[in-house]
């Protein structure tokens, strides 16, 4: 079965879908989970189930977003019950554990399409279509890792390998301060690997050495996150600098120019974008005007056999 909807909700939804009933229905569950749902004041047209499923992927990707929007100022006490005392920890070489716990069960308080990554291993969390989430943390200036360096470059020398970390990650990034015995989350930042990194050098790319050799790969400058002039260009180009002075065997090399050469052969890829958040005179709807019942939503649905749309 599928199903064709042209709803008019109090002027603020005017959209027409066509697409299987399963995939609509999940659609509905994540617009009635978003606090602020932004959707254009025109018809959108008939979608395609491949366009109705990245619309849903960039809707749940927003609702993420939103709630680590929402953590900044809050404040963490940790308390521990030992022989009959409580006694308060500020250690910030545990906090990013618990900072990745309390993230977790604070978005699958309204996205349910968010799940916990492999222990001890990469990525952090999973969303919508299994894109995957890094939850990274610091106080002052960055300094924790990306990855290392030589696992990071043998990562992306398939096609869905560097498709996976140059398009389907997102880096989660806060800023927090120790104030007495508590955890203040500051700033947060949603961010592609290209703009984590520092560009320039004569390793091209802002990486730890140890040893002599390139270790791990690690951010630049937070001040320089936002910086519009990174592409995804300035990566790769940086990782070849930094893969020529490093021990990469030359057949890794050439797999990821080819890598690069099919997927990235001229502009950057599109990313997730966060949806904005509701400003005057913007045309939107909140949940206080759409109502929080399923039933308000598809009261305008019309059910077709696949054969009669």
């Amino acid at each position: 079965m599928y199903i064709v909807l042209h709803v008019v909700f109090k002027k603020f939804i005017n959209v027409s879908i066509f697409t299987s009933a399963r995939l609509w229905k999940k659609l509905l569950c994540v617009i009635l989970s978003n606090k602020t749902v932004h959707l254009t004041k025109e018809p959108i047209g008939k979608l395609q189930l491949n366009e109705l499923s990245n619309l849903l992927i960039k809707m749940v990707h927003s609702s993420i977003i939103q709630v680590c929007k929402s953590i900044i100022g809050e404040r963490v006490r940790l308390i521990a019950h030992f022989m009959d005392r409580k006694i308060p920890l500020a250690n910030t070489n545990s906090f990013g554990d618990i900072a990745e716990n309390l993230l977790y069960s604070q978005v699958q308080l309204t996205v349910t399409d968010f799940h916990r990554g492999p222990l001890q291993a990469s990525p952090d969390f999973f969303g919508e279509d299994k894109h995957e989430y890094e939850l990274k943390l610091f106080t002052k200036q960055p300094s924790f890792d990306i990855g290392n360096f030589s696992s990071y470059v043998e990562s992306i020398t398939t096609l869905d390998g560097m498709q996976r970390k140059l398009c389907n990650t997102t880096y989660l990034v806060f800023r927090y301060e120790v104030q007495q015995d508590e955890f203040v989350f500051k700033e947060f930042w949603e961010l592609p690997v290209w703009k984590l990194c520092a560009y320039g050098g004569k390793n091209g790319l802002s990486v730890q050495i140890k040893r002599g050799q390139l270790y791990n790969i690690r951010p630049g400058p937070s001040k320089k996150f936002d910086d519009t002039s990174k592409t995804v260009h300035s990566f790769l180009d940086a990782l070849e600098v930094a893969m020529e002075r490093s021990e990469i065997p030359d057949d890794v090399r050439r797999k990821v120019k080819a890598s690069r050469a099919e997927i990235f052969p001229a502009e950057p890829p599109q990313q997730l974008e966060e949806q904005p958040y509701c400003q005057k005179d913007q045309n939107c709807c909140k949940m206080d005007q759409v109502g929080t019942s399923l039933e308000t939503l598809i009261s305008g649905l019309t059910l077709y056999e696949s054969g009669d749309a």
